[in-house]
C-alpha cells in the first residue's frame, strides 16, 4: 500500500499539517507501517534542491521518523515526477 501526498517545501498553511497527518500515520500503522510506503511528491518546481527538502523534514519532525524519511529520498530536480522511495532517481 502507499501512502501519496504532494508538498511544496515552501508552503506554511497546508503542508505542515500534511507532514503532521504523516507523522500521525506512522504511529497509528504501528507494526503494519512496514506494508506501507510513505511517498511525497514535490510540488514546488522553483524549489527543488535536496537542501530545501531536508530542512522542510527538520522543520516539520519528518527527519525522524523512519517511514517518514525514507519516503523523500535525496532525489529531486526538474523533470522529476514521482519518487520511489525503494529505488535511485534516474
Amino acid at each position: 500500500m502507499v501512502l501519496l501526498t504532494f508538498l511544496d517545501d515552501t508552503c506554511s498553511a497546508d503542508c505542515p499539517l500534511i507532514a503532521q497527518e504523516f507523522r500521525q500515520a506512522e504511529q497509528l500503522l504501528g507494526a503494519d507501517a512496514a506494508r506501507v510506503e510513505l511517498v511525497a511528491v514535490n510540488s514546488n518546481p522553483l524549489y527543488t534542491q535536496v537542501s530545501y527538502i531536508q530542512a522542510f523534514d527538520r522543520q516539520e519532525g519528518l527527519a525522524g521518523v523512519p517511514k517518514a524519511a525514507a519516503r523523500r529520498p535525496a532525489c529531486t530536480g526538474p523533470g522529476t515526477s514521482a519518487i520511489s522511495p525503494r529505488a535511485p532517481c534516474r
